[in-house]
């Protein structure tokens, strides 16, 4: 039941005090979180894949929203514009599971969790959870409670047969804040024929509102079957579960689990909503059912660990996960299972807790693992690639450590606003791509936020002010004056300038200067030059790019160039 330890801390971080408006007025980082003793957040059942698409692929995090590639893994992009959030600012709702609508693949619903309870008032703890929906691919997010009697939704699932119609699958938790007047929250399942605008309940089995689910998956032709995978936490309800199943979308219930056995994961192949395999608790041992769950038989060896996922396609062929960050794959029902794909870089206490096969094409495998490593195979399993960039990228920090490399600083620089546009100028001369660390402080020093990228090898990328200041979810200083100054680190030797260009007089300048914080010495400090009319005089509203010229000459000795001077910085030694 370790996946259950995960979720349910959630409702005892600290400094989660709630306001009544919990809207987040700028986009936030949140702090590192995960089981005790250990600082790699848990992406849960939130990956997901668009139905026609493989490379489209969305990962839920424990406290900072949503993030999106569009391109395989090869580039990552941040989705929180509407998710709700702590009157601290300090994290957002868990993402507990996204679903792709496979009716309309721009429409996404996210499961949220922020500790037991209701969606009002705004002042309890539990008000940023519940379901969003996204209609625009993941950019924008609604709130969509009206009708839950809690907000510790774990799963929305789209009904393809039936438009606009949904199920809303809640867990049962004792309430985890003293704000809220009562010492268990009921959960269930519930219906929208509205495209989630409002929520009805279901008649549930006595006792199951007391369960919380960790798997549930809708399935049929017709869309009527639904199974859920409930249990309990630490004792805190009578009984779990295990598998349940309706046949006619919700008006009755039956139990299905194997005799005696807890369900922790399971998975119903598309094509044929009897055939089942589920993973129970005891012995991380397999079961599989053909006829529903009428009857079950034991099968492979007990190496299950969580994560069930059958081929979309081919009932035989069943993925899933075992210890320490391995997955493995049966191509006879699991009759015979091998391993496919094993992390050894992971720590002990992390492991894969999502797979998930691409709809349109079944030989494309997506996988995360605590910590937001993400893995992908384009040839069912047979090779995989790792992206291990995409924690970095959520929080807005760089993976290599940067506690002891030389700081150079470059200042000033202009904040966004009226004609005048910024651009951060960054020259990469070596054979080797680098990673550069910009801190990004106001005129007095206070730290607004940290730009990180990857500058490719002898490359001078341009950075707009305006997408440093949106990355590093910087608030721009309203006071008369106000600039910025950037701290910059790398581990590679390099360099970079500060420009603007002034769209009224059409002056493109180097505001370019150098102080180095390294070594101790004094304050190199080299005057800024003007360059006019690089720019095209036809294209008079675009910006130039201040060329190389012979700039690769001498770029560590601090000497100007023919377009002005440079700010040098060292890899740490």
């Amino acid at each position: 039941m370790r996946l259950l330890v995960c979720v349910f801390l959630l409702g005892l971080l600290p400094g989660a005090a709630f306001a009544a408006d919990n809207d987040c007025p700028v986009p936030i980082n949140g702090g590192l979180k995960g089981e005790p003793g250990n600082n790699q957040d848990t992406p849960f059942h939130s990956l997901a894949v668009d139905p026609t698409n493989p490379n489209i692929v969305y990962v839920g995090t424990e406290a900072n929203g949503i993030f999106k590639t569009t391109d395989g893994g090869q580039s990552w992009s941040r989705l929180r514009n509407g998710l709700k959030c702590t009157i601290a600012h300090t994290f957002y709702s868990q993402i507990f599971d996204i679903a792709v609508d496979p009716r309309n693949p721009q429409t996404l619903y996210a499961s949220a969790i922020n500790g037991p309870g209701p969606s009002s008032p705004t002042s309890y703890p539990s008000a940023s959870g519940g379901v969003y929906k996204s209609t625009d691919g993941g950019t924008t997010w609604v709130q969509k409670n009206t009708g839950l009697a809690s907000t510790y939704v774990t799963y929305v699932l789209p009904d393809s047969a039936t438009p606009n119609k949904l199920y809303a699958v809640v867990g049962g938790l004792r309430a985890t804040y003293p704000v809220y007047p009562g010492p268990f929250v009921n959960g269930g399942i519930y219906v929208s024929a509205d495209g989630a605008e409002t929520w009805a309940p279901l008649a549930l089995p006595s006792g199951l509102e007391t369960n919380i689910f960790i798997d549930a998956v809708l399935r049929g032709n017709d869309q009527r079957r639904i199974y859920a995978s409930g249990q309990i936490h630490s004792g805190e309800a009578p009984k779990a579960y295990g598998l349940l199943q309706s046949t006619d979308g919700g008006a009755t219930w039956s139990v299905s689990n194997p005799d005696g056995e807890t369900v922790s994961g399971f998975d119903v192949f598309k094509g044929d909503p009897n055939i089942v395999y589920a993973n129970v608790a005891s012995g991380h041992r397999a079961y599989k059912s053909v006829d529903g769950g009428a009857t079950w038989s034991a099968t492979g060896p007990a190496i299950f660990f969580g994560v069930v996922r059958v081929h979309p396609t081919n009932s035989q062929v069943v993925y899933f996960t075992g210890g320490g960050g391995s997955i493995w794959k049966s191509t006879d029902g699991l009759g015979s299972v091998q391993q496919v794909y094993a992390d050894t870089a992971l720590a002990s206490d992390q492991y894969v807790t999502d797979i998930e096969i691409a709809p349109s094409n079944g030989n494309v495998i997506w996988a995360a693992a605590k910590g937001y490593y993400l893995y992908r195979s384009g040839d069912g399993g047979a090779t995989w690639s790792k992206f291990t960039g995409v924690r970095e990228l959520v929080y807005g920090k760089s993976a290599i450590d940067f506690s002891n490399a030389p700081v150079t600083s470059l200042t000033p620089a202009r904040f966004t606003g009226g004609t005048v546009s910024s651009f951060l100028r960054v020259h990469n001369p070596g054979n080797s791509a680098g990673t550069i660390q910009v801190q990004v402080r106001d005129d007095r020093g206070t730290v607004l936020g940290t730009f990180t990228r990857e500058i490719a090898a002898r490359s001078a990328p341009q950075f707009p002010m305006t997408q440093i200041e949106s990355e590093a979810s910087i608030a721009i200083p309203t006071r008369v004056g106000a600039f910025a100054q950037f701290d910059i680190r790398a581990n590679f030797d390099g360099s970079a300038q500060h420009v603007a260009y002034d769209s009224t007089l059409g002056v493109l300048t180097n505001f370019s200067v150098c102080r180095s914080a390294a070594t101790g010495a004094s304050a190199v400090v080299v005057s800024a030059t003007t360059a006019i009319n690089v720019h095209s005089s036809k294209i008079p509203t675009i910006p130039s790019r201040i060329t190389l010229g012979h700039y690769a000459d001498n770029v560590l000795s601090g000497v100007t160039s023919d377009m002005g001077p440079r700010c040098a910085f060292r890899a740490q030694p």
